[in-house]
């Protein structure tokens, strides 16, 4: 096992975290707007729209964390340094199971972002 330095530890476990709270939100966001707040109710389209910009953030937010997670994950199979990043990526995206989930969780998120902001 790789021994990171403290501070790269300190960044993965931040992403990680982030990652983890977006992906909260944009579940509890889903439940309640499909769920829990009725279809007929008028007087909630403010609501509605607030919580589906909310959403959106929180779709992006899970975006900037998931790019961050194929940083740290490169980095690490890759065994260098950041500037070995850059050369690995089309690698680890196209030769490994990792990179395969990663391109298809993208997909994902990019047609949930745009459902998202699309109006009701």
């Amino acid at each position: 096992m790789i021994a990171l330095p403290l501070h790269e530890l300190f960044l993965a476990t931040i992403v990680r975290w982030l990652g983890l709270m977006a992906l909260a939100a944009v579940i509890g966001c889903l439940v309640l707007d499909l769920l829990v707040l009725p279809r007929e109710a008028g007087e909630l389209a403010v609501a509605r729209r607030r919580l589906r910009m909310l959403s959106a953030i929180a779709i992006a937010v899970l975006m900037v964390a998931t790019a961050g997670e194929l940083l740290a994950r490169t980095r690490t199979m890759s065994g260098g340094d950041l500037a070995g990043v850059r050369a690995a990526l089309p690698l680890v995206l196209t030769r490994t199971h990792f990179g395969t989930i990663w391109m298809a969780r993208v997909a994902a998120l990019s047609l949930l972002l745009l459902f998202s902001l699309l109006p009701s």
